[in-house]
């Protein structure tokens, strides 16, 4: 029975880490289970021992639904019999899961909605081991974040996580030329998105291989497989709010950080403060802009 406590305290700060706080508790036959929250997962955890001390949790209920496998992944090593549950995808693999491997890769964008600026896309994987730490320096979708605390994160996580991340910068220039050529028979800007991600993705799969990556869903989900699963074989999980995703909101604030950093050089360069965004404020400023310098730093097809 010790061991069990020792073996209970032990999954409880692994999940505490993670940002799980401990809500309430009911011993059971054989074990206890446990109602954890966090700002983004409710869980419901049973932990069961059986005469030969052998330990084994079982996820009995867990929302958002997508986050299960980032809490098995998280306590894979904890236990050494873990019960898989019928009829979930997800987990047919989990044996095969190590918790210092690089499983998971996170896509993102920024400068899609900003009139001014470049269009950037971001890939970023990392061990799980590195999610609760991610976590702990604050990590979260760059639009709950302000540019001070973008930046500060952003070089942070550049500099530790060298050789994790893959990037590429549309400077309006390019972006124009490119969203000329990518809408002859349109789509234009989400087909011209699937091919930066797929191009990010698959370098970085290369240089790093990783299991799984994930992307918000942007687009039609057969656009973006279409363009993903030519340059990457990991398996491609679309879905909403993907920035509500760990590994996700990190490739977010790299892509924010950028764009930023590029306004700024094309602010400095042409001597002209740019904005984000593409409110009145900045429709107004596009309209006062001298025509020929407009290419070089607005996203032309906007109106």
């Amino acid at each position: 029975m010790n061991d069990f406590l020792e073996y209970r305290e032990f999954v409880l700060e692994k999940l505490n880490k993670i940002g799980l706080i401990l809500i309430e508790s009911k011993k059971i036959n054989y074990g206890e289970i446990f109602e954890l929250e966090s700002s983004s997962i409710t869980l419901k955890i049973s932990l069961y021992y059986n005469k030969k001390n052998q330990f084994k949790f079982v996820i009995n209920k867990i929302i958002p639904e997508h986050k299960k496998e980032f809490i098995y992944n998280t306590l894979i090593q904890v236990s050494p019999i873990v019960e898989k549950e019928t009829n979930n995808e997800l987990l047919n693999n989990i044996s095969s899961l190590d918790f210092n491997k690089f499983n998971y890769a996170g896509s993102d964008e920024s400068g899609k909605g900003d009139y001014f600026g470049s269009l950037v896309v971001v890939a970023f994987t990392c061990k799980n081991e590195d999610i609760a730490k991610l976590i702990k320096y604050g990590v979260k979708d760059s639009k709950l974040l302000s540019d001070e605390k973008i930046i500060i994160l952003a070089e942070k996580i550049l500099l530790e996580f060298r050789g994790q991340y893959e990037y590429m910068v549309l400077m309006p220039e390019k972006y124009n030329e490119l969203y000329a050529k990518f809408s002859v028979n349109k789509p234009g800007l989400n087909e011209m998105l699937a091919w930066m991600h797929s191009k990010v993705i698959g370098n970085l799969h290369k240089r790093q291989p990783f299991q799984r990556v994930i992307i918000d869903k942007f687009a039609n989900e057969k656009l973006i497989k279409y363009y993903v699963n030519k340059e990457c074989s990991a398996e491609l999980n679309i879905i909403t709010k993907a920035e509500s995703e760990t590994i996700v909101a990190v490739a977010s604030i790299i892509a924010r950080y950028l764009f930023i950093k590029k306004l700024q050089e094309l602010s400095t360069k042409y001597q002209i403060k740019l904005l984000k965004g593409a409110s009145l404020k900045v429709k107004d400023l596009k309209n006062s802009i001298n025509p020929d310098i407009l290419p070089f730093v607005c996203k032309m097809h906007f109106k």
